[in-house]
């Protein structure tokens, strides 16, 4: 039995003395960057013509293109919030006509507010307002879904001569 406590005892103490810790720390400062970013699941370009109208003596009709998509990831103190701008490089639209865009799909929580169809011109104008932090994701139908209405407002003023090519830019911006 004498033994048996001499192993007992020898056992603790050993598992006493693989029992011991120490430690060390530091600090650690973890910042989270703002970041504003926008880009285009295709930035292929669009062609919108206006075409005949399906019955004779009804206006000329204007093509639509739904095929493009925002992405972008905002990160923004919780007291500000973000827009998307779209405008273009021209002074005007080609002569009788319009061209509207619009956002259709509902967006996320904290990925901001559609508003209605914009007339695209030369001087920036919101499509999304009340953005958040958040991302849209990367996929092809992720995001903002983009509406191009190429509209006559005037036929008597299209002119049949007249291709206009034209630059639009989104921008994502701090609001105002």
């Amino acid at each position: 039995m004498k033994r048996f406590g001499l192993v007992l005892g020898m056992l603790l103490i050993s598992v006493s003395l693989f029992a011991l810790t120490d430690s060390v720390t530091h600090d650690i400062t973890l910042n989270v960057d703002e970041v504003a970013m926008i880009g285009l699941a295709d930035a292929s370009a669009i062609t919108l013509a206006i075409t005949a109208p399906a019955t004779a003596g009804l206006p000329p009709v204007g093509q639509t293109d739904s095929t493009k998509y925002l992405h972008y990831t905002s990160l923004i103190d919780m007291t500000k919030t973000r827009a998307i701008t779209v405008e273009w490089d021209l002074a005007n639209a080609p002569p009788g006509t319009q061209l509207l865009c619009s956002v259709t799909n509902d967006l996320g929580t904290g990925l901001g507010t559609k508003t209605s169809a914009v007339v695209v011109s030369n001087v920036a104008q919101n499509i999304i307002t009340a953005i958040k932090s958040g991302n849209t994701g990367t996929a092809g139908t992720d995001g903002a879904n983009l509406l191009y209405e190429f509209e006559v407002t005037d036929p008597t003023l299209l002119d049949t001569e007249s291709d206009t090519p034209t630059t639009i830019t989104f921008t994502l911006t701090e609001a105002s």
